[in-house]
């Protein structure tokens, strides 16, 4: 179980920078808006979300954490 637990976090650690790496990016550039699709925001949001999704799976503990309180 600890290796799953080290896995998760190597994996949040990540996410966590590649949302911020690609909002950073968003804001640093302008786009015309043509170019602007709800396709963005898989990246930034649906992988925080799955995190929180797959954490109560992996130990009891991280299941308030996953619950934002």
């Amino acid at each position: 179980m600890v290796i799953l637990q080290v896995i998760f976090w190597i994996g949040a650690v990540g996410v966590l920078v590649l949302a911020f790496i690609k909002v950073g990016d968003w804001i640093s550039r302008r786009f015309d808006i043509e170019h602007v699709t709800a396709a963005w925001l898989v990246a930034p949001v649906g992988g925080p979300f799955v995190m929180a999704l797959v954490a109560p799976a992996i130990s009891r503990a991280y299941v308030e954490a996953a619950l934002f309180g």
